[in-house]
């Protein structure tokens, strides 16, 4: 009878270790920072008009677990602003999954490249359960065409 004991005893052991190891952070992501947006700037691989912005600022929107993504008014506003005077813009915003990681997502007119539409950059660093890390980049016809509209195409990886 001991033997046997034991030898349960030791199965419910390897069982609960392997329910904690499926429990943790899985990959080779870092845990999520205070400020997404900040750091996602000095990721490797950033686009380079994520890591060093110019033009006008015109914000970062927060959006929680739950909530319905609609970016603020004086926010698109500022873009749209920007991108009728020919001027560079960006905004950033970032949504959670629903283990709660981050996905900072950035959007830029003006600036050369972008000619009338706008360019749009987000990262999967944070997202432990999801992501491959990397970044996924897209354009939209239009400024009102944010943040998902059908304006906006499928983009590519990087």
């Amino acid at each position: 009878m001991g033997r046997f004991r034991h030898g349960v005893v030791g199965i419910l052991v390897v069982l609960l270790g392997a329910a904690l190891v499926g429990c943790s952070h899985p990959g080779p992501f870092h845990r999520p920072p205070a400020d997404p947006v900040a750091a996602s700037r000095t990721l490797d691989g950033a686009p380079p008009w994520v890591a060093e912005p110019t033009g006008d600022d015109c914000g970062t929107v927060d959006v929680q677990v739950g909530e319905r993504l609609t970016l603020p008014a004086d926010a698109l506003a500022c873009l749209t602003g920007a991108a009728d005077a020919g001027r560079p813009a960006s905004l950033a915003w970032v949504t959670y999954t629903t283990e709660g990681d981050p996905t900072p997502t950035f959007a830029r007119v003006g600036g050369g490249s972008t000619g009338t539409g706008v360019e749009v950059a987000s990262t999967s660093q944070w997202d432990a359960y999801g992501g491959d890390g990397g970044w996924d980049t897209s354009r939209c016809a239009a400024v009102a065409d944010l943040p998902y509209g059908d304006g906006c195409d499928a983009g590519d990886d990087q």
